[in-house]
């Protein structure tokens, strides 16, 4: 594996994660929709002949689409953390194993990882982190 591919594949437990949390925002919003036309707020009348059509049907049916998207990605996420970690566990130093877990767990950039781990500057973390890379094995 490219060293590129190396860091797209620590870096997808991220997007995962960013994905999650979008697809849990709109289940809030449409959570919301619900209690607002459950409650009245909304004033719409829902009569026998068009119940199946109605706006609270569709956010129903919205609702359990995404919160089968939501399991679907937690699964997937939940998967990718562990493959991710099994990576970094590779590593038998343990700081080379905090810079990737930082980087790719935590999402942290360089610069914040230097102050974590109180290092006066952000690019000998990056010198340490390419040196990190190329050193797991895919």
């Amino acid at each position: 594996m490219t060293y590129d591919e190396k860091i797209n594949y620590l870096k997808s437990f991220q997007y995962l994660k960013k994905e999650c949390k979008d697809l849990k925002e709109q289940l809030e919003l449409i959570e919301y929709k619900k209690s607002k036309i459950n409650s009245g707020i909304l004033h719409i009348t829902i009569n026998n002949s068009n119940a199946g059509h109605s706006p609270l049907h569709h956010l129903i049916s919205e609702t359990d689409f995404l919160q089968e998207q939501i399991t679907l990605k937690l699964n997937e996420y939940n998967q990718t953390l562990k493959n991710v970690e099994q990576k970094i566990q590779q590593l038998d130093d343990i700081q080379e194993q905090q810079i990737l877990r930082y980087r790719y767990i935590y999402g942290y950039t360089f610069q914040k990882i230097a102050d974590k781990m109180h290092y006066n500057d952000k690019s000998y973390v990056h010198k340490c982190h390419k040196k990190i890379i190329q050193k797991l094995d895919f």
